[in-house]
């Protein structure tokens, strides 16, 4: 069973893009580094078979939990400092 639209499934599944978001005075950065391709019983590994079965729309072709790699930059107005945080 589906739970996603093929557009979701395209974008869950293929390597991130730079996003941008603000909350008030601060701009938030999510900056891909780079995509892994994890096994998904090795990634949770209390998922079974049966729960990949009803979200197969979450992995690749391969069978595959993509999963993001990157960082977050956080920039200030007005003066605008910035900081740098590393997500995996």
């Amino acid at each position: 069973m589906a739970t996603t639209t093929d557009f979701d499934r395209a974008r869950l599944t293929s390597a991130p893009r730079v996003r941008s978001l603000r909350l008030g005075e601060l701009k938030i950065t999510f900056v891909p580094d780079g995509l892994c391709l994890c096994k998904p019983r090795g990634w949770l590994t209390g998922a079974t078979d049966a729960d990949w079965a009803a979200n197969r729309d979450h992995l690749d072709d391969g069978g595959f939990l993509p999963a993001a790699i990157g960082g977050l930059l956080v920039e200030r107005r007005p003066d605008g400092r910035f900081t740098w945080l590393p997500v995996a």
